[in-house]
């Protein structure tokens, strides 16, 4: 079956909950991490980091000649390309080790995510998801070196960028799937925000607002701030894949390693560098941000996707996230508070 025709007429939603339910890893369970001399919290917080690191080493073995259909090649997540034939990335690692983050579902900065001049009243805060939330768990995949690597080039994003990108979205997804799973095994209940069907987007002139914000969410539980280029710059860069989860099982929130919310970003602390802007073929980061989303979507669909038809993907340039001083980590100059 030719992978671009399984895939018309299939919803987002629908999509994902197929991938997920193809994948062992989704329902797969976390090693057991014993800690000695360590509070039960202390060790369920090494035990989710554990586990995130456990979910490379797991799909980084998969063999994609064993993937008997289309569907499995989308369940996999790691090595899925819609070329389905060209074998051209199969070996390519998708991504390096995460980062992450816990911050309080009752933590006010969420609220603040309500305001007009922040995302707006659409947004909804832990505890709307969630009544009974504790912890909001958000975390960073880093693309690696190789799928970064090819997008440094000028002009249309590399297709190797592409077909990370449309693999990312669904091994994230799984591996939210399965910290459901593994939270389960703890007594805990956990929602996804951004599977979850009480999901929107909200019209704003040129502008959607979504209902959780992933970037938001990780600048709230202390992952990283904002750059010019609107993405947000963690320990391991901004070129990579964020996601989060919202739980009822408490843990400690991790202390916010910056004052404001654009502490990481060069432009913002001396002026120093714009490379993002330098780097966007579309004309959409500039240093007023203004109407960037609508460029950015823009140059997408008039430039990106008629140049790589018919290949099913929907753009995502990335072209300010990569040769950049953010790229992989936070410029240098720039210290995390203690």
């Amino acid at each position: 079956m030719d992978i671009r025709n399984s895939l018309k007429g299939i919803s987002r939603r629908s999509f994902l909950k197929a991938a997920t339910a193809a994948s062992a890893v989704a329902v797969a369970a976390p090693t057991a991490v014993t800690i000695e001399h360590r509070s039960r919290e202390l060790e369920i917080e090494h035990r989710i980091a554990r586990f995130l690191e456990d979910q490379l080493k797991t799909l980084s073995q998969f063999v994609w000649e064993e993937a008997p259909g289309p569907v499995e090649h989308l369940g996999n997540g790691l090595r899925y390309s819609p070329l389905n034939a060209n074998k051209a990335f199969d070996n390519v690692r998708l991504f390096d080790s995460p980062v992450v983050a816990f911050a309080s579902a009752t933590d006010p900065l969420f609220e603040e995510l309500k305001r007009p001049n922040v995302i707006g009243p659409n947004h909804m805060s832990p505890r709307q998801w969630l009544p009974n939330a504790k912890t909001v768990i958000s975390y960073y995949y880093p693309l690696s070196e190789e799928i970064r690597a090819s997008n440094r080039q000028a002009g249309i994003p590399s297709i190797m960028w592409l077909a990370g990108k449309a693999s990312a979205e669904v091994f994230v997804y799984n591996t939210n799937k399965a910290l459901t799973q593994f939270f389960a095994g703890l007594n805990a209940t956990s929602v996804i925000p951004d599977t979850d069907s009480r999901f929107k987007m909200v019209r704003n002139g040129n502008t959607l607002l979504p209902s959780w914000s992933e970037r938001h969410v990780g600048y709230v539980a202390g992952l990283g701030t904002f750059g010019l280029h609107k993405s947000l710059i963690t320990e391991k860069g901004c070129a990579g894949r964020l996601g989060s989860l919202i739980t009822t099982l408490e843990l400690k929130p991790t202390t916010r390693p910056y004052r404001n919310k654009n502490a990481y970003c060069l432009f913002y602390l001396n002026g120093s560098c714009i490379a993002c802007i330098d780097r966007c073929p579309g004309h959409a980061v500039t240093k007023t941000g203004n109407n960037q989303a609508a460029m950015c979507m823009k140059y997408s669909k008039e430039t990106v996707v008629p140049a790589i038809a018919p290949l099913p993907y929907k753009g995502g340039c990335g072209k300010c996230l990569t040769s950049a001083p953010c790229e992989i980590g936070i410029p240098k100059g720039i210290k995390r508070l203690t």
